[in-house]
């Protein structure tokens, strides 16, 4: 392996760990979440499967992990009787947040559970900013169809979103917003 090949795995992994550790800080919210009584949400984990395969080049039998299906969103839980589910997501962006970051059977399932009467939205932090939005799955669909655009300027969240503080104890207190149209 080459250095530059080298240098991007280790920059996809320490980005891959600091996604992880944007919904592990959601993790810990839900769980003071659930400790209050206020809400159960849970990480939905991505189902994989372990597959056996014969590589012919090295001529070995090899044992991978592959996604049999595509899983719906990281989390999903309720709250006051009501359904709610949300996707997390990270960019290290300067300016603004790809759109190619969200997957199409994301904004599917976000918009089934909108039209069935649940709250649906992501959450988007900005490493840059050190900010964290909470995005409806109505306003990403409204500025998709309004703009032709491949990402989101921040500036464009400050004045459409609402940012996730830390507040009452809780990392990313996000059920406050969430709840507010209850």
């Amino acid at each position: 392996m080459d250095l530059a090949t080298e240098r991007n795995n280790m920059n996809k992994r320490t980005f891959e760990q600091s996604g992880m550790e944007f919904e592990e800080m959601i993790e810990r919210s839900n769980l003071a979440y659930d400790v209050r009584g206020k809400a159960i949400v849970q990480k939905i984990h991505t189902p994989w499967k372990v597959k056996r395969g014969y590589n012919a080049k090295t001529k070995k039998q090899e044992i991978y992990s592959a996604y049999p299906d595509k899983s719906t969103v990281d989390f999903g839980g309720t709250a006051q009787g009501r359904s709610i589910w949300f996707d997390a997501k990270r960019t290290e962006n300067k300016k603004s947040f790809p759109l190619a970051n969200i997957k199409a059977h994301q904004i599917d399932y976000l918009v089934k559970v909108h039209n069935q009467g649940g709250k649906a939205f992501l959450l988007v932090y900005s490493a840059e900013r050190n900010k964290t939005w909470l995005l409806w799955i109505i306003q990403l669909i409204d500025f998709m169809n309004a703009e032709q655009r491949k990402s989101i300027p921040f500036e464009w969240f400050d004045l459409n979103c609402k940012v996730v503080q830390s507040q009452n104890g809780i990392m990313l207190d996000y059920l406050e917003i969430v709840l507010e149209g209850f």
